[in-house]
């Protein structure tokens, strides 16, 4: 199906991950076929980008003689370098710019976490009692809130009540809870007086959909603005 095409094209621009990489070119090849078992789902393209550049630096560390965890730290973008543009375009369309981070500090978390230090010794005690065991290391930033834009319309009836229409259904994820809280506190009114209504081309004909977790971000965004706009029309045409 169409959306197969979404794979690849995050992938590309995964690549790069936490890391600092000035110079960077990906090809390519999408093949259409009837025989796959399944669509894009949950991170779709990340995991392939993430083993990608984690096993290189594998590689490039074994090759160097590096630990993995320095060569690591070596190429992560600094705190001080946020914003940071990637210099890709994501697949809607916009910059793939970082607002912030700490991944020198996320690094440092981790190792301590998991022992790393030590376990070069567990591995040789392991290895003394018959047994294999190894540590991996992966770092990867999920890009969340997807655009370019999310439809949301806030109408007040005549009797107070209020209706939310989005354009994005909820697979399970409660958006008509968030929505209506949003809205709620927006326009200063009881929670029990805000209905949703999503995925109703009627209410609204515009909307994206449901991903990436975009919903919180993206919808939430466009209630509190429409429903902004809707208390300042009411307080406009309150009488005084």
């Amino acid at each position: 199906m169409s959306w197969g095409i979404i794979v690849p094209l995050i992938t590309s621009v995964s690549v790069p991950g936490p890391y600092r990489v000035p110079h960077y070119e990906v090809t390519f090849t999408a093949v259409y076929t009837n025989r796959v078992p399944v669509t894009p789902v949950r991170g779709a393209g990340r995991p392939q980008a993430v083993f990608v550049m984690e096993r290189m630096l594998d590689l490039a560390a074994q090759r160097l003689g590096l630990d993995r965890v320095a060569i690591r730290a070596r190429n992560l973008i600094q705190p001080d370098e946020f914003p940071y543009d990637v210099g890709l375009v994501s697949r809607d369309g916009g910059p793939r710019r970082y607002d912030s981070g700490n991944y020198p500090e996320c690094l440092r978390r981790l190792v301590g976490a998991v022992g790393w230090d030590g376990f070069a010794a567990e591995q040789r005690r392991a290895r003394a009692e018959g047994r294999s065991i190894g540590i991996g290391l992966a770092l990867f930033v999920e890009d969340t809130g997807l655009g370019p834009y999310e439809g949301v319309k806030v109408r007040v009836d005549r009797g107070g009540q209020v209706f939310v229409f989005s354009g994005a259904s909820s697979q399970g994820q409660s958006h008509e809870t968030t929505l209506a809280q949003i809205v709620a506190d927006g326009l200063s009114v009881p929670l029990e007086r805000v209905t949703v209504v999503p995925g109703d081309t009627a209410g609204i004909p515009y909307g994206v959909g449901t991903f990436a977790s975009r919903v919180a971000v993206l919808a939430g965004t466009s209630a509190a603005q429409a429903a902004a706009e809707v208390r300042r029309k009411a307080l406009a045409l309150a009488p005084r």
